[in-house]
């Protein structure tokens, strides 16, 4: 009897393998993004004091197994989920640059020239910032959405730090 069981339960392991679904090629985008201080005083003692500005960079890694398409990106600065697509959400938005065709495992370092100031304690309670993080933003050419594919929270104590990074692989349209 254990025979029997065994050799079905081997039977079916094997069919389940055979017919098992292979992975298909895909283009996977993902950002980890950064803010670094514009203020000498602050770039020295690597922390962000309010009413300092910041330049933002993403780090931009195709971890698919295609090429990308070529596209633009973007990093804006809105509420959280799901409140991200209210138009008020959005209070800070950086230049659109050209994405290139990311070859898979390739990293692409985007630094955008828009400055963003950070607030005073005041403000940042004010205005809601514990509830905003920046979203790096992609639109593949050819596709009709815009994806985001990487996260950064921010949080004060005595100054500001970053939060935890998160990426979001993305499919994107392939070349």
């Amino acid at each position: 009897m254990n025979k029997i069981l065994l050799f079905i339960l081997y039977s079916l392991f094997i069919q389940s393998g055979m017919y098992a679904e292979a992975p298909r090629p895909k283009a996977i985008l993902q950002a980890h993004l950064h803010a670094a201080s514009t203020n000498p005083s602050d770039i020295k003692t690597m922390k962000i004091h309010p009413g300092s500005t910041v330049t933002l960079q993403a780090e931009i890694k195709n971890v698919g197994n295609l090429p990308s398409a070529p596209g633009k990106v973007y990093i804006r600065f809105v509420l959280i989920e799901p409140l991200e697509d209210l138009l008020q959400s959005r209070t800070f938005h950086t230049e659109s640059i050209l994405l290139p065709s990311l070859y898979p495992g390739q990293v692409t370092v985007v630094k955008f020239m828009k400055e963003h100031q950070w607030p005073s304690l005041q403000d940042f309670i004010k205005q809601n910032w514990n509830m905003r993080h920046y979203q790096a933003v992609v639109k593949i050419d050819g596709e009709k959405e815009e994806k985001v594919i990487g996260y950064l929270p921010i949080f004060f104590s005595a100054y500001y730090y970053e939060g935890h990074h998160r990426e979001v692989p993305r499919e994107v349209k392939a070349r």
